[in-house]
């Protein structure tokens, strides 16, 4: 059971959070109290929970989703949906979750790993994690700890030059 996970998306409808398939597109007609014990229950060894309500809306992740998680399972729980921000990822690890995970935080900014853990181990003593390198360019960061757009003729110095194909 270790190596499944169980990827539930889920919508809010009239104060519940109901289980969607299909980009969000189909309501299964489960709501979370429901479809959590049935997924334990097939044998998966943990279950990442996105909220289509804040995925890619930058607001930071659903904690009223999220807790209602973490009361109901009883196996790991990887979380995602809503991270814009670094300071996004300190209040969601406050919860007990095995995993955090974010795609356009890292896809559509010009953040990284490196420069996430960098900034939770300089705003928090509380959270443990590794941090294999720490960047270079810290005091380049604006005040959403995103690094700062270069000047244009900075960009247009870094247009390569053309150098002659080797010969073998």
């Amino acid at each position: 059971s270790q190596a499944i996970i169980a990827s539930l998306d889920f919508k809010k409808i009239e104060n519940k959070f109901i289980a969607h398939t299909k980009n969000g597109k189909h309501n299964t007609g489960h709501d979370v109290n429901k479809i959590i014990p049935i997924v334990e229950e097939m044998g998966v060894g943990e279950i990442f929970v996105n909220s289509i309500d804040n995925d890619g809306n930058k607001n930071g992740y659903n904690f009223d989703l999220l807790k209602l998680v973490e009361s109901i399972s009883n196996i790991p729980i990887i979380v995602c949906g809503g991270a814009g921000n670094a300071s996004h990822f300190l209040d969601v690890m406050k919860f007990n979750f095995s995993g955090y995970a974010a795609s356009n935080f890292f896809h559509f900014s010009e953040q990284s790993v490196i420069n996430l853990k960098n900034f939770i181990k300089i705003n928090s003593s509380e959270i443990n994690l590794r941090n294999e390198k720490i960047p270079t360019y810290k005091s380049e960061f604006d005040l959403n700890y995103r690094v700062k757009c270069r000047e244009e003729l900075f960009l247009e110095e870094l247009k390569y030059e053309y150098i002659e194909e080797e010969k073998i």
